[in-house]
């Protein structure tokens, strides 16, 4: 009988072949992968919203691909457009230059209303519908020179009030509907680095 009972007992415990001195196996659960993917992709950092390097818009479709950016670290350039307005930038703050040139249907810039800072030149150049600057009235900071050139349409110099330092040369000249002593005004307000040039604009008035 004590036969029997003995290889009953090793019968019973020679099928597990567990080490009891093994690290215990660790095993992933669908809700903690879940969780190492989300630690892995955080959308709220801060370079989210910021475009490194220049970027050209000359139509609508370049317009629509910066909705929603926030800065431009290099040039952002409106060249030879047939946009009238510049609606989709309102979030865009900070460029590192910011170049409308020959922009021959644009009428405003309001779509610029959140910009505050550019650390470079700002070219305002031939833009023959353009009547107004009120969408740069958030502008306070130019790291350059600031040029108003030959936009015969514009009435005015409010949009840029904001602006009352410019390290770099200050021109605004060859603007047929702007008057002489509003631009007199205006440039003598502004602290100036560089070379000014503020004729000849509309002497008339």
């Amino acid at each position: 009988m004590r036969w029997v009972i003995l290889l009953s007992v090793l019968a019973c415990s020679g099928g597990d072949d567990t080490d009891p001195t093994a690290d215990p196996v660790e095993t992933t659960t669908e809700a903690d992968a879940d969780t190492d993917a989300d630690a892995d992709t955080d959308p709220n950092t801060s370079d989210d919203c910021v475009l490194d390097g220049h970027f050209t818009i000359s139509n609508a479709q370049d317009l629509a691909e910066l909705e929603g950016v926030c800065e431009v670290t290099g040039t952002l350039q409106i060249y030879a457009s047939p946009l009238i307005d510049l609606t989709g930038l309102e979030q865009l703050t900070t460029v590192g230059k910011l170049s409308i040139i020959t922009n021959t249907a644009l009428t405003n810039v309001q779509g610029l209303s959140g910009l505050t800072t550019v650390h470079g030149t700002v070219d305002v150049v031939n833009n023959a519908s353009l009547a107004t600057l009120e969408g740069l009235s958030s502008l306070t900071s130019v790291g350059a020179n600031f040029k108003v050139v030959v936009s015969p349409s514009l009435t005015d110099l409010n949009g840029i009030s904001g602006v009352t330092t410019v390290p770099g040369d200050l021109y605004i000249y060859d603007n047929e509907a702007l008057c002489q002593s509003a631009v007199d005004a205006h440039v003598a307000l502004v602290t100036v680095g560089g070379e000014i040039r503020e004729t000849p604009n509309d002497p008339g008035c």
